[in-house]
């Protein structure tokens, strides 16, 4: 399917370019974000990679994510977070061992 072949491009892409792997990282972070159907592709991307880099790489960057209650950003702060937990579940279905060895990323969203 065209999807299929969209995850196999992002995949060569990442496997053959890792200078843009920051820049694949980020889109797929905004796009977790934003989508809520988005995270059972992302977690497949992330079996079709090579290592387990791209994997590693965005549960580092949703460590990073702000949480905080207090900021200027009302509407889509929550729901956005809200989408991540989705491609953790599923990112622990299909690769256990990453985000277990990475858990120390995430544990400032598990205090909230």
């Amino acid at each position: 399917s065209s999807g299929d072949a969209a995850l196999q491009m992002i995949a060569a892409t990442v496997d053959s370019a890792p200078c843009l792997l920051n820049t694949v990282v980020a889109a797929l972070v905004d796009l977790l974000h934003t989508y809520d159907h988005i995270a059972p592709l992302v977690a497949e991307l992330c079996c079709i990679v090579n290592e387990q880099v791209l994997a590693t790489e965005l549960l580092r960057e949703i460590g990073r994510l702000d949480t905080t209650e207090g900021s200027n950003d009302t509407g889509g702060k929550a729901s956005g977070i809200k989408n991540i937990a989705p491609f953790i579940s599923e990112l622990a279905a299909v690769r256990p061992r990453v985000v277990l060895s990475n858990i120390s990323l995430l544990l400032p969203h598990l205090d909230s």
